[in-house]
């Protein structure tokens, strides 16, 4: 905007000024002097802006490749009682229609009625123009809803499940920083054992 009013000032101070004028041509000189400060600085600060976005990229891809080797070691070697692990964001939960057909179908009905169901509502999670408006509750809670909302945060655009560091022992998402530590920690528990 500066650079614009200074701009515009020295154009009309061109056109109004007299030739012979020396104070006029003297404040366009000066005019000029200081406009070129300015787009130096402009261009200066632009360049240094641009630097910090390629920092700021590199930074987040690095952290990206570290959350990802973060995900795949837990998958590999996350045990099923560890406090920090893998939780897949948007998955359903197989026990809840298990549980639930076992109270409607006898026997191994339940279970084949389970898989199909759970089955046909991860279909229907996927598809992007899917906006369930009720809440559905299973043994109290609202699992199929809690998968949606998953998705949708984690998501929305692709509409499958998502591998995210979870700490289950809070029940929400796993920091970076407690993911390295709990990985420390494993680390010399298990360096103590060998």
């Amino acid at each position: 905007m500066e650079i614009k009013e200074m701009k515009a000032k020295l154009e009309a101070m061109s056109c109004n000024s007299d030739s012979k004028d020396s104070a006029s041509e003297k404040k366009i000189v000066e005019l000029n002097s200081q406009l070129q400060e300015k787009m130096d600085e402009m261009d200066f600060m632009e360049s240094s802006n641009q630097i910090l976005v390629i920092k700021e990229r590199k930074s987040n891809d690095q952290l990206q490749e570290i959350r990802k080797e973060l995900i795949n070691g837990l998958l590999e070697h996350g045990g099923p009682r560890a406090h920090i692990g893998i939780k897949r964001m948007g998955e359903l939960d197989p026990k809840a229609f298990s549980n639930a057909c076992k109270q409607i179908f006898p026997g191994d009905n339940a279970k084949v009625n389970a898989a199909l169901l759970c089955s046909k509502w991860e279909a229907e999670i996927k598809k992007p123009e899917w906006h369930p408006l009720d809440v559905v509750r299973i043994g109290g809670k609202e699992m199929v809803t809690t998968a949606l909302l998953e998705i949708n945060e984690d998501n929305p655009s692709g509409r499958y499940p998502v591998a995210e560091m979870w700490n289950f022992k809070e029940g929400q998402k796993a920091a970076l920083k407690e993911v390295v530590q709990f990985v420390l920690k494993q680390w010399k528990t298990h360096k103590r054992k060998h």
